[in-house]
């Protein structure tokens, strides 16, 4: 049988590995360069591989070079935003031994 406690909070316990937290840092470190990196990439295709100003499709690829830009502009905020509450949050997040 399930019995209900009302009024009760029950209080979750989600902590993370110190070994797992240290790999989230270092993917987040290592993705704002590559991600950088990658919207300047997209960007040069954008000057010389499109014919007008507000065109998007590659004329040598025929991929939407604006959905990639946004993407990668979607996950460099991601791993800065993620980096930053991992910063900040250090002591909550990681399991302390007893």
């Amino acid at each position: 049988m399930l019995y209900l406690r009302v009024g009760h909070k029950q209080k979750t316990n989600l902590k993370m590995n110190k070994r797992f937290y240290y790999i989230l840092m270092v993917l987040c470190i290592c993705g704002i360069p590559f991600f950088g990196f990658g919207i300047i990439n997209t960007l040069v295709s954008l000057k010389y591989e499109t014919e007008g100003v507000n065109e998007c499709i590659s004329l040598t690829t025929s991929y939407d070079l604006c959905l990639t830009l946004n993407i990668l502009k979607g996950l460099t905020l991601l791993c800065t935003i993620s980096l930053f509450i991992l910063i900040v949050f250090k002591q909550k997040l990681i399991k302390t031994r007893k």
